[in-house]
């Protein structure tokens, strides 16, 4: 993801642009908050503007980072308090306007899409939140044979390292203000709570914030003040160095931190590719990926098409054009009458012109050109405007000729939005062109000033020849793994499940083995395919009522791994994440999680053999218990306190409908199943009616329960 990393790269230019070096506590030097020196003015805007260019997700959660940075160093250092505000405004305010051709139309215009999908099915955010085991995890070697490998969203153990010490280091030798210090711990940790499943509420209630999609993207922000606070680390390490009159390891510590860092972070450098050449595809390879992958143009989930398009046009005539490389003609020819003449005058991506020749008596044509509408989209005849009729359910447009010689015209331009966007960027341009040239006629070049630094004298070379000789030896000390498939390293539970001859599952990964209800379990399936795939597969997870085969719990991924089966090479496995919800009012019991492929044009799931050589369209992976989420509220029933070996008949209710309600408890952990017993008698004692069976009907299975748990068994 090129353009977030990009995007990610511009945060500390951000902050540098805005940051000054007295706010440390070290130095006391003149404030540089943007001004007097232009060059932190000029580097805010461009790259705060390229952030919002780069990758819009990126700005959206760095933004409130950069704006607490400038209030706080607004609030830290209040000398000229009005006029660096004024001057902190004014870079914002250009900056948002060099960039505005872009933001300001996606606001203005997202109501005419279907941004909604962004925020539902896979793209729920509820499915994305990391433990904080994994925040905190230490960096391992991905797997290579796999073509989507497990890489931690963590912080890194020596950023960590670091940030720990410097703050030690600071609070014990009392080395200068620590309020820097402790805003930038605090961004930290707010940015890493919004990754936890705590911070649920607040993605919930901020309305911007659910189009993030993935709670990990904080991570990649919260890298940034992170960064600064380990900087801070390896600062106060040259300190106590020169305390003790070290020249030495003064000068060698910023080598060895750097080394550090890189070091921790080897096992991401030996990547089974080093570089994709992607070449230049042509219009047939593009419409081909979309045929079969289902992702239209760099959408993720349709989310742009237009809302008068209700459906992707999997079927339209234009595809085999397309697969043929060739320039589709969008008009509808064939809904012509034949007399009709057309001549196409000119065609191209934003603009299609026709010449029309009809008799008097065939009245007016309905002409319809298969391109979607969007605003900016305009018809007119003999330069005239014309009305644009939209089809449903494909969101196409019609226009009526008249009869007889015309020229019809469809093309898309500007909107207002989008000029005024445009005119906002070339005016911010040529503001901070303008006051570029004012700076340089009228205070010239004035350099950054910046606290000297102690520049290694004698370790860069030593340090650049170890870590060179590192890399190389890297690959035999562990830094490096590749599973021989079809045997994975680490794997929980092996698989050799043939789906339809296609697909080949390895085995799994599960959270737990258990799960309340109201919460989720987490499921890795692991992919190889059997032969080039020419089909693109889905594949679901269902937590099945044995019993009954009812579905409790479903979770269904569009593409395994979010990757197309199609693009799966044969010597790889593919790694395929899913969330399985297990809603509130489930029962407690014994579930089936059961796993099957899905072919979704056709509706049809590939079959598995079964263990007893039959075919069925779901494997079974593996019970799994499901307990109540909440303790049973135990007032109002009838008690009895009666033992039955290891369980205890707690008490009863009996209801109008004669629904017999028992409750029970076992006093120790069960070790077989047992049959429940309720006989209706008369008043002669004779057996009038019998409810005999398993309890909970067979799905709570007496040899399930755990000491002390409470079961609910219900007979009519």
């Amino acid at each position: 993801d090129y353009p977030q990393l990009l995007a990610l790269a511009l945060v500390p230019f951000c902050l540098w642009a805005v940051g000054e070096r007295g706010v440390w506590g070290k130095g006391g030097g003149k404030a540089s908050t943007l001004a007097p020196h232009p060059h932190r003015f000029f580097a805010f805007v461009l790259a705060y503007a390229a952030l919002v260019l780069s990758h819009n997700i990126t700005a959206l959660i760095s933004t409130p980072l950069i704006g607490a940075y400038m209030l706080f160093v607004l609030v830290h250092e209040r000398r000229r308090f009005a006029a660096r505000a004024l001057r902190m405004a004014l870079a914002l305010g250009l900056a948002l306007g060099l960039s505005a051709l872009f933001w300001l139309p996606a606001l203005g215009e997202q109501r005419f899409v279907h941004i909604e999908k962004l925020t539902l099915g896979f793209f729920d955010f509820h499915r994305f939140f990391i433990s904080p085991g994994e925040l905190l995890a230490p960096n391992s070697p991905p797997d290579l044979a796999a073509v989507n490998p497990y890489i931690p969203f963590n912080l890194g153990p020596s950023i960590l390292a670091l940030v720990v010490a410097g703050l030690l280091l600071t609070v014990v030798r009392r080395a200068g203000s620590l309020a820097a210090p402790l805003f930038f711990l605090a961004c930290a940790l707010t940015l890493a709570a919004l990754t936890l499943p705590i911070s649920t509420a607040l993605w919930e209630r901020l309305p911007l914030l659910v189009l993030v999609e993935f709670p990990w993207r904080f991570v990649g922000v919260a890298a940034a003040p992170l960064a600064l606070l380990a900087g801070m680390g390896a600062n106060e390490l040259q300190s106590v160095a020169a305390h003790f009159d070290s020249r030495r390891w003064t000068a060698a510590i910023p080598t060895l931190v750097l080394a550090l860092v890189i070091m921790d972070s080897f096992v991401y450098l030996f990547p089974r590719t080093p570089f994709i050449v992607h070449g230049n595809p042509s219009l047939a390879d593009i419409a081909r990926f979309e045929v079969e992958s289902g992702a239209l143009g760099t959408t993720s989930a349709s989310e742009y098409l237009p809302l008068w398009t209700q459906r992707r046009m999997y079927d339209s005539p234009l595809v085999p054009a397309l697969l043929g490389n060739r320039t589709p003609d969008p008009l509808q020819r064939e809904a012509l009458p034949v007399s009709v003449r057309v001549e196409t005058i000119a065609q191209s991506t934003t603009r299609d012109v026709y010449r029309f020749t009809s008799e008097a008596r065939a009245g007016a044509l309905m002409v319809h050109l298969r391109r979607i509408y969007f605003p900016g989209w305009t018809a007119t005849i003999d330069g005239q405007p014309a009305p644009l009729d939209l089809l449903a359910p494909n969101g196409t447009m019609r226009v009526q000729v008249p009869a007889g010689e015309h020229v019809l015209a469809f093309t898309f331009g500007e909107t207002n939005i989008r000029v005024a966007a445009d005119g906002l960027s070339l005016l911010s341009a040529v503001a901070v062109a303008g006051l570029a040239a004012w700076y340089a006629l009228t205070r010239g070049a004035t350099a950054d000033k910046v606290l000297p630094a102690v520049a290694p004298r004698s370790f860069p070379v030593p340090a650049a020849l170890v870590l060179i000789a590192f890399y190389f030896v890297a690959p035999h000390l562990g830094f490096v793994r590749a599973s021989t498939l079809p045997a994975i390293a680490g794997l929980q539970h092996a698989r050799a499940d043939d789906f339809g001859g296609e697909l080949q599952l390895l085995g799994y990964d599960l959270s737990a083995a258990q799960v309340r209800s109201g919460e989720a379990l987490a499921l890795t399936l692991d992919w190889q395919p059997l032969r080039l795939i020419q089909k693109d597969y889905a594949t679901f997870v269902h937590l099945d009522n044995p019993l009954t085969l009812e579905t409790v719990a479903e979770d269904v991924n569009a593409h395994p791994g979010n990757i197309s089966t199609v693009e799966l090479p044969l010597s790889l496995y593919v790694r395929d994440p899913h969330v399985l919800s297990v809603p509130n009012a489930t029962e407690p019991g014994v579930y089936w999680l059961r796993v099957g492929v899905m072919d979704a044009h056709a509706g049809a799931a590939l079959p598995v053999a079964q263990a007893d050589g039959s075919r069925r369209t779901r494997a079974t992976l593996q019970a799994v218990r499901v307990y109540r989420s909440q303790p049973l509220d135990l007032g109002g029933i009838t008690r009895a306190n009666v033992r039955f070996g290891q369980v205890e008949l707690i008490g009863y209710t009996l209801d109008a409908r004669n629904v017999l309600t028992t409750y029970w408890r076992a006093t120790q952990t069960p070790n077989v199943d047992a049959t429940m017993f309720v006989h209706l008698l008369d008043e002669q004692g004779q057996t009038r009616a019998t409810f005999d069976g398993p309890p909970t009907q067979g799905l709570l299975p007496l040899s399930a329960w755990d000491k002390d748990e409470v079961v609910i068994d219900r007979r009519a």
